[in-house]
């Protein structure tokens, strides 16, 4: 499982992908789904490379930002 997920993370590299998850939950992320988990990550467009801010189980409960 970990390399499916490594190898999801690794095609967020390529120029033209690095947006392809979905708008994440928490404004400026995006998330990528390799289920039953979900990649949070950022993209920072001036420095040219992904943040992986989380990699979590898609059953555990998560917060927005309104509590």
């Amino acid at each position: 499982m970990v390399s499916r997920i490594r190898d999801h993370i690794d095609l967020l590299e390529e120029d033209n992908l690095a947006h392809m998850g979905r708008p994440g939950s928490i404004e400026g992320t995006r998330e990528l789904i390799e289920y039953p988990y979900i990649v949070v990550y950022r993209v920072d467009e001036e420095r040219r490379e992904i943040v992986v801010v989380s990699v979590l189980h898609g059953a555990r409960h998560r917060e927005g930002p309104e509590g």
